[in-house]
Parts: C-alpha cells; structure tokens; sequence
C-alpha cells in the first residue's frame, strides 16, 4: 500500500494572531455539518437557531490545540455581575453538548465540538473559569472563560465559500 501525503505549502496573505469572532451554540441548535475533503463546506441550523455572538476584551481571546485538547480562551472585560451571567449559562448549557466557532484575524474560522470521526459526541463539556479582581487599581481586572474539548485529530476549519455573518442569523 503506498502512502500518499497531500503536503502543506507555505499560505501567502496576512500571517497575524488573534481572534476577532466567537460563536457558540448548543449542539441541539444544528442540523447537520458537511464536510468536503477535510473542510467544512456547510453548517445548517434548526430553524430559530444559529451561533451567538460572545464578545471578549478586544486581542484577548485566544484558540489553542494541543495533542489531547483544543480550547478557546474567551476574556470578559471584568470581573462582575454580567460576566458571572454569562459564566454561569454556559456552564449550565455545557452538560448537553456546546460547539463553538472561532474566526482568526487572518479570516481563517475553526470549529469545536465536532469531528469527523466523532460527529457530535465529543462535543465541548468543559466550561472552565479563572477571574480576579487583582490587588491594586493598575491590575487586571477581568474574567476568563475557557471552552475546551477533548479530541487528537485537529478541528475543522470552515471553507472560505461559507459568509461567517449567515451563521450568526437565525433563518
């Protein structure tokens, strides 16, 4: 049997870090996923449903993948009322299964909480906090969410052909 490697070529375009988009829905919220060969061409909601929008501290979100694990690190601007809001629903959410988009400043777009070989049930179930107010007033003050999934094979990027806003709108 011959090993057949498709290879990586060096990306031409913008190179630069961050994350200027979180999305996060519930798993029950999709459809039905398409991927055409390794790269999801198609994400289709239940009717009403879509990713909502989470906004963090400007250049302060953050996605990650390690060998057992991707996660996506969302910073609220501070630590209070709204931010333990916004912790508090989706660790309530996160026992049945959430997924999350994460578009890159570079305009690439991963997502969590599905894969290829697993579908849907390795969904993103660990909703995890870090928050601080810090000692003294030029401290931070802030609070972290931190999405994460257990999965070895590297999430799936979107196809560029998918308009990242439709994704947002509930049909």
């Amino acid at each position: 049997m011959a090993i057949t490697l498709s290879g990586y070529k060096r990306q031409c375009g913008r190179q630069s870090g961050g994350v200027s988009r979180i999305g996060i829905a519930q798993v029950s919220d999709i459809e039905n996923i398409t991927v055409t060969e390794g790269v999801i061409s198609a994400i289709k909601f239940k009717s009403g449903a879509s990713f909502k929008d989470y906004q963090s501290e400007l250049d302060q979100a953050e996605y990650k993948f390690t060998e057992t694990e991707a996660t996506i690190l969302i910073r609220l601007n501070r630590a209070g009322k709204a931010s333990s809001i916004a912790y508090n629903e989706l660790k309530d959410l996160a026992p049945c299964g959430l997924v999350a988009i994460a578009q890159f400043n570079n305009g690439e777009t991963v997502l969590l909480g599905y894969t290829e070989e697993f579908g849907f049930s390795r969904p993103i179930l660990d909703v995890v906090p870090d928050s601080g107010s810090g000692k003294a007033p030029t401290d931070d003050n802030y609070f972290d969410i931190t999405l994460r999934t257990s999965q070895i094979l590297a999430p799936l990027f979107l196809s560029d052909t998918i308009e990242i806003s439709t994704l947002f709108t509930a049909e």
